[in-house]
């Protein structure tokens, strides 16, 4: 082979060299862009992920938060309507209480006048027994005042038999005052939790009067006001 044969074949070769690198080098470079976009889809992907996880612990702190504030909201409305309801009650029982003292106002100003009267109709028949009997004045005051004893003891009898009814319903009154009143202002201070408070009576004759004739008022108090009330053994004390 001569000098021009070998220097075709080397240029023929390298020429093959060559278009097999360049080959090489396209190949390398697609499966670089292959493999980078692989590589970006799968991080896209991840991002998506954590993106869509992140919005769910988001949209579940939001929805606790919010039915948090619904609760709290519902308690402050309940409470608030449970304080009126119970300033009610002591509306109600303010308004007794002066109905009570305006009737207790007029008894007494009937017993003052029946108690003038009284006298004048004692003088008046000692002056008739003195005129028709010939009896001193001693003597028919003592016979008017025998006669008349018996009516008077009667209508003593009424007007104390209506004065102590009244002391009755006034403690019975102020007993559940009391108790009001206590649960009025641990209501002010209470959680949403269920509470349960000790109430200290003036004595022990009290609870008597709160619970009534076989359990009535203490009945008809846990009716008004939603609340249970315990009475025990231990002395002065209500829960």
């Amino acid at each position: 082979m001569g000098g021009a044969g070998i220097f075709l074949y080397l240029k023929s070769t390298s020429n093959k060299t060559l278009l097999n690198a360049q080959q090489q080098a396209t190949a390398i470079l697609a499966d670089s862009q292959k493999e980078v976009e692989s590589l970006k889809k799968e991080k896209l992907f991840e991002a998506e992920e954590e993106i869509f996880e992140l919005k769910q612990k988001l949209e579940l702190e939001y929805e606790k938060r919010r039915d948090g504030l619904k609760d709290t909201e519902k308690s402050l409305d309940q409470k608030e309507l449970e304080i009126d309801r119970k300033a009610e009650i002591v509306s109600k029982k303010e308004i007794e209480l002066l109905k009570l003292e305006d009737q207790l106002r007029g008894e007494q100003r009937e017993l003052r006048e029946k108690s003038t009267e009284l006298a004048q109709k004692l003088n008046e028949q000692t002056q008739k027994l003195e005129e028709i009997s010939g009896l001193n004045r001693e003597q028919a005051r003592e016979l008017i005042v025998s006669e008349m004893r018996a009516a008077a003891e009667e209508e003593g009898q009424r007007v104390a038999h209506t004065i102590l009814e009244q002391s009755r319903l006034e403690a019975r009154r102020k007993a559940q005052e009391i108790i009001i009143q206590a649960i009025q202002q641990i209501a002010a201070q209470q959680s949403v939790e269920a509470t349960v408070s000790v109430v200290e009576l003036p004595n022990d004759d009290m609870k008597g009067r709160i619970i009534g004739r076989e359990g009535r008022n203490i009945r008809a108090f846990e009716l008004t006001t939603g609340v249970d009330v315990i009475i025990d053994d231990t002395p002065d004390i209500v829960v």
